[in-house]
């Protein structure tokens, strides 16, 4: 994750650095501002195998653009944006579209287009390739600019999971990630489609998938809490404690199964990161969410092979990424 603020840029240069550092080498757009603005930019940057995600706002009369020369890249990925907070228009295709509140639309970066802030608010936006989605959607180029309403029901159902992934931390976790860039294909598929073909394939794999993905993630977000269970994750979705058990029954692992392995994944993470050298093991047990030491120990060498101090000490001989 990458996080680029306006605020860490001296006042007088602000515009000229985010334009030319951050708008032309890292976000591979042009940027303009009015030049009397207070001109304020705080944006988040998650990459993804096959997924990048951008979130965060901008100031009034931010002006954003693929233009002739920078589409010269190559890069021809879709731009699936919503606004979230605040008022934007969308141009592209000689067709320019206003967007407010909860408003989506998709635009290609492969084409010259932009995005102007209107007001100052907040967006986000899934850089996704095409071949992703071109399978499912073989009409796709007829979907871009096409307007997306925000009462559409798939478009409810991404936003929040795109901020619990990014609250819980779960798209940093390897092991996780692939399957949460899998649900929200889906959701964008089921958000963009028209076809019946394609509704009902990204349908009959979405609900349940993105319900399963939501829940992992709060279990990951959750992870050191005491009274994990499938009692209290029951509760906090709304669903019976046995509904929780059979989805992950069809995801072919237990829930108790799926708690250990984060359990001991966040326990290796820590125990071989140089940063935490100075964390004791009881700490780091606790944060993994074992609340007996000897429960810990055995876990760890059944999964790993070896004890705690044996993995931080492999660590310290250079044996261990």
């Amino acid at each position: 994750m990458q996080r680029f603020s306006s605020d860490q840029l001296p006042e007088r240069d602000r515009i000229a650095i985010w334009r030319e550092v951050f708008g032309r080498e890292v976000f591979r757009i042009d940027i303009e501002a009015p030049p009397d603005s207070q001109f304020t930019a705080d944006v988040t940057v998650q990459s993804l195998p096959g997924l990048k995600l951008l979130s965060g706002t901008l100031g009034a009369g931010v002006h954003t653009r693929r233009t002739r020369e920078l589409i010269g890249d190559g890069v021809c990925d879709l731009l699936f944006t919503v606004n979230r907070v605040g008022r934007i228009s969308v141009s592209q295709r000689g067709e320019n579209r206003s967007l407010e509140g909860g408003d989506a639309t998709l635009g290609s970066l492969g084409e010259v287009g932009g995005i102007l802030r209107e007001t100052a608010g907040e967006s986000i936006s899934l850089q996704i390739p095409r071949a992703a989605l071109l399978p499912s959607i073989p009409n796709l180029d007829d979907a871009v600019m096409r307007p997306i309403p925000r009462d559409r029901a798939a478009l409810r159902l991404l936003i929040p999971y795109l901020d619990l992934l990014q609250q819980s931390g779960t798209l940093a976790a390897s092991e996780l990630a692939p399957s949460a860039v899998r649900y929200i294909y889906d959701l964008v598929i089921l958000v963009i489609a028209r076809s019946p073909e394609a509704l009902d394939m990204a349908g009959d794999r979405g609900a349940r998938a993105v319900r399963l993905a939501t829940i992992k993630a709060d279990i990951v977000a959750n992870i050191a809490r005491p009274d994990l269970s499938a009692e209290m994750i029951a509760r906090r979705h709304g669903v019976s404690p046995r509904y929780i058990h059979r989805l992950f029954e069809k995801d072919e692992r237990t829930f108790a199964q799926f708690i250990m392995e984060q359990k001991l994944s966040r326990a290796h993470r820590m125990l071989t990161d140089p940063d935490l050298a100075e964390w004791s093991i009881a700490a780091i047990a606790e944060q993994a969410g074992f609340a007996e030491r000897s429960h810990f120990n055995r876990a760890l060498r059944l999964r790993y092979g070896a004890s705690p101090s044996e993995l931080r000490a492999s660590v310290q001989r250079g044996e261990d990424g």
